[in-house]
């Protein structure tokens, strides 16, 4: 691989941010099964990096949140149900300003040298960096605003969003439990099919490098669980 000193960034090129947001979008809105649901729509908000221009091809540097949803049937309840959620960093290639593909980060112990082949330089250091609470939140934020005045007009009751269509990995939800500003100790994902992954060692950040469950934990403990008593 080629290491360039110099990132070429250009200014007059932000409408692309807007192009692969809807191409994602559009993505989602044809592969997900859930979009034959009434009201089935994708919320996303993005954070970018920078677009880099090499000759004719340009590569724009972004994280992406979004979060898809539908209306249930009245057999459900008709409440609004959530289907898909993602939040990730995406490198977009273009050439003649025409969209070629979209780059994703792998997983586990690979996830932080796949970001440093896809952003070079600083922009690597920021993407790394960018996965905390404070700025995932605000993008959260921005991405239920949209959600909520999208559906406002239904007069539904968002405190009562359901979790059953979580498609996800089937993720419900996860804790973890923090000792001081790096180390956590355990990371608890919970699972709709009464399943459980239990992630108990942890392995210390290293200078310079974002603390990040996805790439630290190194033992995984999986079962299942007495839905009565997670409740």
């Amino acid at each position: 691989m080629i290491s360039r000193k110099f990132i070429n960034l250009v200014s007059d090129s932000d409408y692309l941010y807007d192009e692969v947001i809807n191409f994602i979008k559009e993505k989602e809105l044809s592969e997900n099964p859930d979009s034959s649901y009434n009201d089935f729509n994708v919320f996303n908000n993005y954070h970018g990096f920078g677009i880099e221009q090499n000759n004719n091809y340009k590569y724009v540097y972004m994280w992406i949140y979004q979060q898809s949803y539908y209306i249930e049937s009245e057999e459900y309840g008709s409440g609004l149900a959530i289907s898909s959620g993602s939040s990730m960093s995406t490198k977009a290639i273009f050439k003649d300003n025409k969209l070629q593909y979209i780059i994703y980060p792998k997983d586990g112990s690979e996830y932080v040298s796949s970001i440093k082949e896809m952003f070079l330089g600083l922009i690597g250091y920021q993407v790394l960096n960018f996965d905390n609470e404070k700025n995932i939140n605000k993008l959260f934020n921005e991405v239920e605003q949209k959600k909520n005045i999208y559906y406002d007009y239904l007069n539904l009751d968002m405190s009562k969003i359901t979790v059953d269509d979580l498609e996800y990995n089937n993720l419900i939800f996860s804790i973890e439990y923090k000792k001081g500003e790096c180390d956590i100790l355990v990371l608890l994902n919970v699972y709709k099919n009464n399943k459980y992954s239990l992630l108990t060692e942890y392995k210390n950040c290293k200078p310079g490098v974002v603390c990040n469950s996805m790439l630290q934990y190194v033992n995984l403990i999986e079962g299942k669980y007495d839905y009565n008593v997670m409740k």
